[in-house]
């Protein structure tokens, strides 16, 4: 009986350690694919961030001048991006003084 027993229990841990290992694999692929996402989405910005330099300096990209177009797109990216957030921030602060002062009426 405990021969049965040996081998019910070699059978459980056999099944466990497959088990285990598919899920190892499965978290493996994941982390790939996250790595290609992020190269994907990575080239998709870095690519933006190009054309937005060609049209700041109306330039062609040379292989010599990619890395200067990609930074002058960086450049009017956050330029973009700032008068963006500081109109944003204007009309809340407009939003929330007027609020006050119709709190302060009541």
């Amino acid at each position: 009986m405990g021969e049965l027993k040996d081998v019910a229990e070699n059978q459980t841990q056999v099944g466990l350690v497959d088990r285990v290992k598919d899920l190892g694999n499965q978290v493996y692929l994941a982390g790939l694919g996250l790595v290609t996402k992020v190269e994907e989405e990575g080239q998709k910005q870095l690519d933006k961030l190009q054309a937005a330099g060609q049209a700041a300096r109306g330039e062609k990209a040379a292989a010599d001048k990619k890395a200067v177009l990609v930074a002058f797109g960086l450049v009017e990216t956050l330029k973009t991006e700032v008068e963006s957030l500081k109109a944003e921030s204007q009309k809340l602060f407009g939003d929330l003084v007027a609020s006050g002062e119709k709190r302060k009426a009541v």
